[in-house]
């Protein structure tokens, strides 16, 4: 991913139309209310185990305007996040700097070439970002940032639900106008992030929960009880471990 993908325009619209007034810069969520609230979250707040007292190093991969990043910080030692869109970077340097968040840092980054040594994060996260990119790319560089022993999650759409799929491509072609990479991911990729970890685990995690919260527990315990349904989730969290 160039950082001049075409892609970088509609985030940087996006992102601008996040803060209308100063008080909606103010972080009034924690990580565990959030982690441990929405189904997609949950299997890499089980996974991460986050400690206060561990203090880990983090990258929030692709972070977008932030919001994932600040509640990072409140179990980082140090949090970085990068993304593509220059004024989502800008909003989230606003949130940071309004809320005091110390352990922070912001800045517009290429996913596949960052500017860290090799094993500087015990744990990388990243929401609905690798969809956007090219796997073969990306993968050896989380790899090769994370910390022998550390931890990635990330959760993503996932492909195998035909009317999931279909509803994307006409949000993607005809709403969201999408221009660079964008795809779900299947089971099918699995061979390639077992090149690179040797822990690797796909937990299907929602249907539609995230958007209709009243179906969490139903979709949480149909997908724990009635294995042939989790391939048509709509949502998978993959997890990794170096």
């Amino acid at each position: 991913m160039d950082i001049s993908d075409p892609e970088k325009e509609r985030w940087d619209k996006k992102a601008s139309a996040y803060v209308r007034a100063v008080e909606e810069l103010a972080v009034t969520d924690t990580y565990e209310g959030v982690f441990r609230r929405l189904n997609t979250l949950k299997p890499v707040y089980t996974f991460f185990a986050l400690r206060d007292e561990d203090n880990p190093v983090i990258l929030d991969f692709g972070c977008g305007a932030g919001w994932s990043t600040v509640l990072l910080a409140q179990k980082a030692g140090f949090v970085y996040g990068f993304d593509i869109s220059s004024r989502s970077i800008e909003v989230l340097k606003r949130k940071a700097e309004y809320n005091s968040i110390a352990n922070l840092s912001a800045f517009v980054g290429n996913a596949e070439r960052l500017p860290f040594e090799d094993g500087s994060f015990d744990y990388i996260f990243g929401n609905a970002i690798l969809h956007h990119l090219d796997l073969a790319a990306v993968l050896p560089e989380i790899a090769r940032l994370l910390k022998k022993g550390g931890k990635a999650a990330f959760c993503e759409p996932f492909g195998h639900n035909p009317v999931m799929n279909r509803y994307r491509s006409l949000k993607d072609k005809y709403i969201e106008k999408v221009k660079g990479i964008h795809y779900a991911l299947t089971y099918g990729d699995r061979a390639l992030f077992e090149k690179y970890f040797p822990y690797v685990a796909f937990i299907e995690t929602s249907f539609l929960s995230d958007k209709v919260p009243f179906l969490r527990s139903l979709e949480a315990l149909l997908l724990e009880k009635v294995r042939w349904t989790r391939k048509f989730a709509s949502y998978v969290a993959i997890v990794l471990q170096k």
